[in-house]
């Protein structure tokens, strides 16, 4: 058996942080999911992992949320459960930045399309690509 690996974040402004991880936690532990989801008033991270039927249920109660409705969940497979628990915990930050004052959901860093980029580097344009995703996010 596969199991399937959901895991994404968006920063938007959440309210009610107690009763959504309530609402949250009863339900991943009825789907018997396992992993992480953290929450804070600046978004939602997710990283949870079952059965196709329990992440789909899952995927189907957080885009029920008009907050959350085009939260991107990337999905993948593994051939065992790579978590050995289920967290669900509300924290001051769903991304540690470390910078204070920052607001990632109503100010966002300048961005470059995919289309664009493409362009750019057809055009011959000098460009430096630095990925900073840690060894977990690749």
């Amino acid at each position: 058996m596969s199991v399937i690996n959901l895991a994404g974040y968006k920063f938007v402004a959440l309210d009610a942080l107690n009763e959504l991880k309530s609402l949250l936690d009863r339900r991943v532990r009825e789907l018997a999911l396992k992993g992480t989801i953290l929450l804070s008033s600046e978004g939602i991270n997710i990283v949870v992992a079952g059965s196709e039927p329990a992440t789909g249920e899952f995927e189907h109660l957080i885009h029920a949320d008009a907050r959350l409705w085009d939260l991107p969940l990337k999905r993948s497979r593994s051939a065992a459960q790579p978590f050995a628990r289920m967290l669900v915990k509300i924290k001051k930050e769903i991304i540690t930045l470390r910078v204070p004052g920052i607001d990632p959901a109503r100010q966002r860093a300048p961005a470059v399309s995919a289309k664009e980029f493409r362009r750019w580097l057809d055009e011959g344009r000098d460009i430096v690509l630095l990925d900073t995703r840690n060894a977990f996010e690749v």
